[in-house]
């Protein structure tokens, strides 16, 4: 009898013990996809350019060498901006240099995850397009071609 007694109480003491390392187990779990998702988050996201976006934000036509004229600039984070202002600079390419070609500033929601906006580009070349937040750091870049 004592030894059913020791073995009922070593299966609930495992099964407290084994509660508690899939407890840290999933912790960790939640840990590490969230130092993913702020890492994610720190690296600048890629610009996808299109020539227009639907209702979705899917962009329709998607290219990175267009003809003079309007082009939609689309990106996207994993978590929301939490800004309600992204700065905007885009840069001539000529050679190993960069010009400033325009600058702005796009109203958004801090709520939002993506973004797509209009690039009205009057002349041809190479460009990179360049969003950060208020605060200077990179949020996206992407480069486009104007033939």
């Amino acid at each position: 009898m004592n030894l059913l007694k020791n073995l009922f109480l070593a299966i609930i003491i495992f099964s407290f013990v084994s509660c508690d390392l899939d407890k840290e187990r999933r912790l960790a779990e939640q840990r590490q996809r969230q130092q993913e998702i702020a890492y994610q988050n720190s690296l600048p996201a890629q610009i996808e350019f299109c020539e227009r976006v639907d209702g979705n934000l899917t962009c329709i036509n998607t290219s990175t060498t267009f003809t003079r004229g309007v082009v939609t600039a689309k990106f996207q984070k994993l978590e929301a901006f939490k800004t309600s202002q992204l700065p905007v600079t885009i840069y001539l390419l000529n050679g190993a240099s960069e010009i400033i070609f325009d600058k702005g500033t796009y109203e958004v929601s801090p709520d939002w995850a993506v973004c797509a906006f209009p690039i009205n580009f009057s002349q041809e070349g190479t460009y990179k397009v360049v969003v950060r937040n208020p605060f200077g750091d990179k949020f996206a870049e992407g480069i486009v071609t104007i033939r």
